[in-house]
């Protein structure tokens, strides 16, 4: 068997090979008789317009261009630009070309899915489409920023009901502990130190915030000076519930009530449920006569 070279690789194919098969055949008639200066004289000596020119490959190629920018224009997807400083006029019509409304009322704010702006949010959307307007910013932009503003609102308010919840809880666990069997009690006083101001003030300043933002009336140490306050205004405050004209009253009754029932060995007094405090033990309404003298002595000693 005679061994023969293997044959030489064919050569990889050209583009030219499509386009020009065979160099040497002559070549074709052009299409149009364009002569090859056609650039320089259509650029009439402006050479910005020359080099825009050399983009296109043929006279034709700047026909087809031309008639598309047409058509887009006509389609209405191109707009025109606002001149610098503009008329009343020029902006009028400038925008009515691009859709902006004439007023910042024009815009459409309704976010649907039975969203409604609520009066605090009002002042913030007008001055928010009163700025837009002023920028032209077309409608179709203005509603995603309000989706945008009103979803980051929600998701402070609810941050900030979270970290009250949690503010609240520790302020009560710290008074709870401190009041122990007298919490209920110290806030009855408190309500009654609020109640108590004028021009509904007591309202104000328990939904006031400090200034790290926490809620005023879920603070122990207001709250606890509150309580403090009440029972120096009102001695009776902790005793006779309500306080008020009355109190002096209602704590004298009291203790003549009380009084009758000692005089019968057999009243709830003497008989009655018994409770121990610090270490002694004595019925309920024998507790309360010690309470209800000493609240008396605690008045007349703040009237003299």
């Amino acid at each position: 068997m005679q061994w023969s070279p293997s044959p030489s690789p064919a050569p990889a194919p050209k583009a030219s090979d499509n386009l020009d098969p065979d160099p040497k055949a002559p070549s074709p008639s052009p299409a149009a008789d364009w002569p090859d200066d056609w650039r320089t004289k259509l650029a009439g000596g402006d050479d910005k317009v020359l080099k825009r020119l050399e983009r296109y490959a043929s006279p034709l190629a700047v026909r087809d261009a031309l008639f598309a920018a047409q058509d887009k224009i006509r389609s209405g997807s191109v707009k025109s630009k606002l001149p610098d400083n503009p008329t009343e006029a020029d902006v009028k019509a400038w925008r009515a070309e691009n859709g902006i409304p004439e007023t910042p009322e024009g815009y459409d704010t309704n976010l649907g899915e039975g969203h409604v702006w609520g009066e605090a949010d009002k002042p913030l959307l007008q001055s928010f489409t009163a700025a837009a307007h002023a920028a032209n910013i077309p409608p179709d932009a203005v509603k995603p920023m309000l989706k945008w503003y009103e979803g980051l609102a929600v998701k402070q308010a609810e941050a900030r009901q979270n970290a009250d919840a949690e503010f609240k809880k520790a302020n009560v666990d710290e008074l709870r502990q401190e009041w122990g069997a007298d919490y209920r009690m110290n806030l009855r006083v408190v309500d009654e130190f609020f109640e108590a101001m004028p021009d509904e003030l007591g309202q104000v300043l328990l939904n006031a915030r400090d200034a790290e933002g926490r809620p005023l009336g879920a603070n122990a140490a207001f709250l606890r000076w509150a309580a403090q306050m009440q029972r120096e205004a009102n001695p009776l405050a902790t005793v006779i519930p309500g306080g008020g004209q009355n109190s002096m009253q209602a704590m004298e009754g009291e203790i003549a009530k009380i009084k009758v029932a000692m005089a019968d060995p057999d009243s709830e007094y003497f008989k009655g449920p018994k409770i121990t405090k610090d270490g002694r033990t004595e019925t309920k309404m024998a507790w309360r006569y010690y309470e209800l003298l000493q609240a008396q002595e605690r008045v007349q000693g703040k009237r003299q």
